[in-house]
């Protein structure tokens, strides 16, 4: 799993900030915080993201394929409908979570 540390802190912000979120489900500050670290000890973080614009219909998704692009990555996994409208960019396939289990079972 490769990540960013300008993703972990946007999900860090919107898990803490975010009033639909927030009011959709009950949860402490606390585990938001725990959840993020966990993801910063397991995730290879890349640095150094080339500049991405415009690509995806959510301008919040760029920095998403940036780190994708910066891990040269074959795959970004992913739910996101926005993302997944691109299907390949830049040598970079968009595919579902179900898809990604297709193809690792394919290679077992």
């Amino acid at each position: 799993m490769w990540s960013s540390e300008v993703i972990l802190t946007e999900t860090e912000q919107t898990l803490l900030y975010s009033p639909h979120i927030r009011n959709r489900y009950e949860y402490p500050d606390q585990k938001v915080l725990d959840f993020t670290q966990g993801l910063r000890s397991l995730a290879r973080l890349v640095t150094n993201l080339p500049n991405v614009k415009g690509v995806s219909r959510d301008p919040n998704d760029d920095m998403v394929i940036a780190c994708a692009l910066a891990a040269r990555a074959l795959y970004l996994v992913t739910r996101d409908r926005d993302l997944l409208t691109l299907d390949t960019y830049q040598g970079v396939r968009m595919i579902s979570p179900e898809e990604f289990m297709g193809i690792l079972r394919e290679r077992r």
